[in-house]
């Protein structure tokens, strides 16, 4: 596995799930300087192109049944309750929760289509982290990137089309997009396109609903800050600009607004969830640790009205009242209704709610 794919994966496993007295994951390697000259990503000739009809699963998904009120359905997250990274799916009040992937190797970062009918994901089974799909039951598995380089942190386009993901194939990280249907007719590569082009790594590409935008995160100005392009990789604006480290941007659903949930250690040396506009204004800390915790991998309910999120080593929901605006956070930064919905030993994270 490459060193630049190991330093996202080493900030994650340091900052977030390494807390109190456990023992030390790996120590990320020290971001590129401030000195660093940033570079410009050049704007592609063409964009991507829609697709009319998205990806059908092979085989019929099971189908959780729905919870009632606000805010209910499905969530899908990694744990490794069973000895290594697995992906499950629950409720989401944390009842009926089912492993999907079963393996010896690591299955990371689940990602539901639109439709809710599929899950990527990647997964380290043949020899190296690529990314695959399968059915919201776990049924029908299928690889969808072959080469010998990571790609990992993939998110569909709102028509379900494609998928956007991070790859060192280039060298360092940079962020790619890849027509799924192309990728499984095809079993010696993915017709992925690339989208950025800077020396600095970027990585965690999340596609807005309007399909529209991407947002990601980049190190091209000296620290990892979140920032956002037009969906064929021009136009590139930088969102954030803090001393700290912003990671994990995923935008809010329709319903509930137009707004991006991230995560920062921008106030001190934990991570704690956060939310801002689309433009990067108006950023609101939205949980607010007093102990050695690490919140992180948000991800916004179907209504706009919740967010799940990890902390410790287990998952939580909690309700974020009209989009996150500043001035519906509770008190001391948290968003009210806190809800633990996992509770093992192991580390539960990269949680996601069914659309």
């Amino acid at each position: 596995m490459s060193t630049r794919f190991m330093t996202v994966t080493a900030l994650l496993l340091a900052l977030a799930l390494v807390v109190g007295c456990e023992t030390a994951g790996p120590t990320p390697a020290p971001a590129p300087t401030a000195s660093q000259s940033p570079a410009t990503v050049p704007p592609a000739a063409t964009a991507v192109p829609p697709t009319a009809t998205a990806v059908p699963p092979t085989a019929t998904a099971t189908v959780l049944p729905p919870l009632s009120g606000s805010g209910g359905g499905v969530i899908a997250f990694n744990s490794e309750r069973d000895g290594n990274p697995e992906i499950y799916i629950m409720n989401a009040d944390g009842s009926d929760q089912r492993r999907l992937t079963h393996d010896r190797a690591d299955d990371f970062h689940p990602a539901w289509s639109p439709d809710g009918k599929t899950i990527a994901f990647y997964s380290t089974r043949d020899g190296n982290a690529e990314i695959y799909i399968m059915n919201a039951d776990g049924s029908d598995q299928r690889r969808l990137t072959h080469n010998d380089a990571e790609d990992y942190y993939a998110t569909w386009s709102p028509d379900g089309a494609h998928l956007v993901f991070g790859s060192d194939r280039d060298g360092n990280q940079e962020i790619y997009v890849m027509n799924v249907a192309d990728a499984l007719r095809s079993t010696n590569g993915d017709n992925s396109r690339r989208l950025t082009n800077t020396p600095a790594d970027e990585f965690f590409p999340a596609w807005s609903p309007d399909g529209t935008q991407i947002a990601f995160v980049s190190e091209r100005d000296g620290n990892q800050e979140i920032y956002v392009m037009d969906a064929d990789g021009s136009n590139p604006r930088r969102l954030t600009n803090t001393p700290g480290n912003e990671l994990e941007p995923d935008w809010s659903p329709p319903a509930g607004g137009t707004r991006i949930a991230f995560v920062s250690n921008r106030n001190g040396g934990r991570l704690e969830v956060y939310g801002m506009n689309a433009d990067g204004s108006n950023p609101v800390q939205l949980t607010t640790n007093q102990s050695s915790d690490n919140d992180h991998s948000p991800g916004w309910s179907p209504d706009g009205t919740k967010i799940v999120f990890a902390s410790l080593r287990d998952i939580y929901v909690m309700a974020v009242p009209d989009g996150a605006d500043a001035d519906h956070a509770a008190p001391n930064g948290r968003g009210s209704d806190r809800q633990q919905v996992t509770r093992d030993y192991a580390h539960d994270y990269f949680c996601t709610w069914r659309p």
